[in-house]
């Protein structure tokens, strides 16, 4: 689901104008994101949750050439399914 198709559903479900649903889409985003910032993570209820990770450095290769690079250290994301969503999948496959 893309920005406009979740503009569209929240309009559905809430009512109001597409101009309030794109309002409180870009909340939940900036929510999100803040919270991932400052706390490291954030949870989506019955979702899963966001989570910041420090991977270290390492060596790499270029794919064109084959020469090893260092990647340097970073932070990176990845997101957490919830054991809720997790035993829907497994019921549907």
């Amino acid at each position: 689901m893309n920005k406009a198709q979740m503009v569209d559903r929240l309009t559905e479900l809430l009512g109001g104008t597409k101009a309030q649903a794109k309002m409180y889409y870009e909340a939940i985003g900036d929510l999100l994101e803040k919270e991932v910032l400052t706390e490291g993570k954030a949870s989506i209820f019955h979702l899963g949750q966001i989570k910041m990770r420090d991977r270290k450095e390492r060596v790499g290769r270029n794919p064109k050439t084959g020469e090893k690079i260092t990647i340097p250290q970073h932070k990176t994301l990845y997101f957490r399914v919830s054991d809720t969503i997790r035993h829907r999948l497994d019921e549907h496959s």
